[in-house]
């Protein structure tokens, strides 16, 4: 008889390893990539350290060691040695180290006073350009030991700037000048310029509002050479092996890093050209073929991961492989493929799986997965409840799709207390992933509830147009499709329609805010880093051109989207128990929106707690917080529903 599994608890949750980053030699023979911890205790971001397996699945070890974070590994052309970020000389300071292929000690590569953000070898692995935000001047030290630290808001911006350093004797030299930011570059394979994406300051809004440009690796200040349509953003610039080309990804997107759009190319005095326009499908990361005509893609086609081909020259698309499973390094998906361009690293995930490193060979325009690492064998275990994917249509008739998560010891027939955990973003993407950890799918379904993971109008994965079909509406037409998934499940018989529940993360947190100012069917709320007032969020938010450019208004428009669709000015509607979680330190949405619900919702006597996590960002990391965080859901929904 088969061995019963145990449910789920938040021990087991956050003592999972996190695997991402899976970097396959160009020769083919091996992967490199990231293992970490998902939480931090004394260190300023979780512990890390590379891992290595060889391509058919046998030799997986550890091959970096320290009490700190190693991570982003990077192999050099001739597949001899990797370069890797570290903070082992000092926590919160990554600088770039090297370590041979066969092993032995990691050396330094770099000194720097600023800090190092990402990496790119040159062609012939002499060379290693990097991205290096300014350190503060002597005086800026001076100043602060002498507690002459007061804060002149915006007044002395510390840009990123690309730097190129030479391994053999670790000079650096610095290479784009001016009052520029670099966010992202690419070397070109002639090695004589960088693109670049740039604004004209290092503020997180400045990001919404960057643009593509070049600079010569002999140094100078880059010249714009696309700026974006409307208001979409911009991300990886890819230039073509044979530089005659520049690809990159552009949408309309709720934070930096997290990408899936169309993609486009540029090409030197023509105009940019769009390969998925008007497309049910959204890149996330592409690399080159060798001959420069086609792009190995990966991302999404209706809502589904898929791996595909694009011809250039037609902008034809050829599926490669598509299927119920994720592909993913922290936000979005991403993978990497050796010179020949026959085999893909990936980190790979599926309802009933964490996440592991997987080797794709490509042949015959399919792609066959085999399986690399069981990083996190005990969750074997562990009992997962069911997942299935969902459709229904909206209130305008629109097709809409999420998953839904079923209890531990679901039986037919049954109706079940039921929650609906609403995603961050809005661009963002519930898939068919682990969620054991991230948005306590699973902790609720080890505890008798069931789960509706939406994905409403603003999620990608349906091309740029669904992305960016909340435009203007944010809580109006993606509320009603939330709404509707609700709706659908009940008519299916699952529910207990009174035991609804409602909550969310960051966007996720605003609907729920928004939700319970709608509609009283919901018995329970969570607001976990919402936005409850649109125009105090403009002043304190470090994201303040992101909610200009999302509700298509000016905040100073008195009577528009930015009051419309602001819930602290219908928070006397609310008779919801609403439990309200944030982060102390949170830029993105400072901790003063919940602040400010709570106190809304207590005077008027709605019953409320406010939990605020000491030190923490828009995401809880410290170990005991993310426990404690995950007790006070499942506790929550317990007590009220």
């Amino acid at each position: 008889m088969a061995k019963s599994k145990r449910p789920l608890t938040p021990e087991d949750a956050i003592n999972l390893k996190s695997v991402s980053d899976a970097q396959i030699t160009p020769d083919g023979k091996t992967i490199a990539f990231t293992v970490a911890e998902t939480f931090k205790t004394d260190t300023k971001i979780p512990p890390s350290h590379i891992w290595i397996a060889n391509v058919d699945g046998t030799g997986a070890r550890q091959f970096t060691a320290g009490a700190r974070a190693d991570y982003l590994p990077r192999w050099s052309p001739d597949s001899a040695m990797l370069a890797f970020l570290s903070h082992r000389l000092e926590d919160g300071k990554p600088q770039i180290f090297l370590i041979a292929r066969r092993g032995g000690e990691a050396r330094p590569l770099t000194h720097a006073q600023g800090e190092i953000l990402a990496f790119q070898w040159s062609r012939d692995g002499t060379r290693i350009a990097f991205l290096m935000e300014d350190a503060a001047t002597d005086d800026e030290k001076k100043n602060k030991d002498a507690q002459r630290d007061q804060i002149e808001f915006e007044l002395h911006p510390k840009f990123a700037r690309v730097w190129i350093a030479d391994l053999a004797t670790g000079a650096a030299r610095q290479i784009t000048s001016g009052n520029v930011h670099v966010w992202e570059f690419d070397w070109s394979p002639d090695e004589k310029e960088f693109a670049l994406i740039i604004s004209d300051s290092p503020s997180e809004y400045d990001w919404y509002r960057s643009r593509l440009a070049r600079v010569s690796a002999n140094g100078g200040e880059p010249k714009t050479i696309l700026k974006p349509q409307s208001n979409r953003q911009l991300a990886l610039p890819r230039w073509s092996p044979d530089g005659a080309t520049l690809a990159f990804l552009s949408c309309l997107w709720s934070d930096r890093g997290v990408i899936a759009g169309d993609l486009w190319l540029l090409v030197k005095g023509e105009e940019a050209r769009n390969l998925t326009a008007n497309s049910l499908r959204d890149v996330s990361c592409m690399h080159w073929s060798k001959d420069s005509h086609t792009l190995v893609v990966m991302g999404f086609e209706r809502g589904d991961a898929m791996v595909g081909l694009i011809d250039v020259a037609s902008a034809t698309f050829h599926r490669w492989w598509t299927g119920d499973a994720a592909f993913t390094t922290r936000w979005w998906q991403q993978f990497s493929m050796n010179a020949a361009g026959d085999h893909i690293a990936a980190v790979r995930e599926d309802p009933q799986n964490p996440p592991d490193v997987f080797v794709g060979q490509a042949q015959n325009e399919t792609v066959e997965w085999r399986q690399i690492t069981r990083l996190n064998p005990q969750s074997e275990t562990f009992g997962i409840g069911a997942m299935e994917k969902i459709h229904w249509k909206s209130r305008d008739n629109k097709e809409m799709q999420g998953f839904l998560v079923k209890p531990l010891n679901y039986k037919e027939n049954a109706k079940y207390p039921f929650v609906v955990w609403v995603h961050g973003g809005p661009a963002a993407n519930y898939g068919p992933r682990y969620y054991a950890l991230r948005h306590y799918a699973q902790l609720l379904a080890a505890n008798g509830f069931m789960v509706l993971l939406p994905n409403p109008r603003g999620s990608y994965g349906w091309g740029a147009v669904f992305t960016e079909a909340n435009l203007g509406d944010l809580g109006g037409k993606d509320w009603q499709d939330i709404l509707a998934g609700v709706d659908y499940c009940v008519t299916q018989g699952w529910v207990d329609e009174n035991r609804l529940g409602l909550g969310g993360w960051s966007y996720g947190g605003y609907m729920t805010a928004w939700g319970i100012t709608q509609t009283k069917r919901f018995k329970a709320a969570i607001v976990g880093a919402g936005i409850t007032n649109w125009l105090s969020f403009h002043g304190m938010s470090n994201l303040t051109e992101w909610d200009r450019i999302a509700n298509n208004a000016s905040p100073y428009q008195r009577g528009g989207t930015f009051d419309k669709f602001t819930p602290i000015h219908l928070v006397s509607r609310i008779k919801t128990p609403t439990l309200i979680l944030h982060g102390a330190d949170d830029p993105y949405v400072p901790a003063s929106q919940g602040y400010e619900f709570y106190r809304a919702l207590k005077d008027l006597k709605v019953e409320t707690e406010l939990v605020v996590y000491p030190r923490e960002s828009h995401g809880i990391l410290e170990k005991e917080h993310q426990l404690d965080l995950m007790r006070r859901v499942v506790d929550w929904y317990k007590k009220h529903l």
